[in-house]
């Protein structure tokens, strides 16, 4: 008798211990579930601002193709023209060439915060669209 319950004790103590275990794997399950997925990490420009450094970025690429290809000057070193106007840009913004590399891969690498960048830079070009076509003193 003595041995019968010895063993129903282990069996309560063993089945004790999994409900612990699990209920610690549950545990940890919850909390890595509610870590903030949006949350760009400290060593990443925040996405308001690489939207800005890239807004800047798009339109150091349309002054170069509207007016420094036209320049036969200008045209014969085209790429390191657009470098130093990215170079601008970058200490317009008080950030270096590998901050913006480091930042912009990381946003290549989370599409889902990448998208919201992008739809935001097309709707920020949309608005200015229709700002130049109802005001056209504004594309000066």
């Amino acid at each position: 008798m003595i041995g019968m319950r010895k063993q129903h004790t282990k069996a309560l103590m063993g089945k004790a211990i999994i409900k612990y275990v699990l209920l610690g794997c549950l545990l940890v399950l919850v909390l890595i579930g509610c870590t903030n997925k949006d949350k760009i990490p400290g060593d990443v420009l925040p996405r308001e601002e690489m939207e800005k450094v890239m807004w800047d970025m798009v339109q150091a690429d349309r002054f170069s193709s509207q007016f420094l290809e036209r320049d036969s000057i200008a045209r014969k070193d085209i790429k390191t023209e657009n470098l130093k106007l990215y170079e601008k840009v970058f200490q317009v913004h008080k950030i270096t060439k590998e901050e913006f590399v480091h930042s912009f891969q990381f946003y290549l690498s989370r599409p889902d915060i990448n998208k919201v960048l992008f739809d935001t830079m097309a709707a920020r070009a949309n608005r200015r669209r229709a700002d130049v076509y109802t005001n056209p003193e504004m594309a000066q």
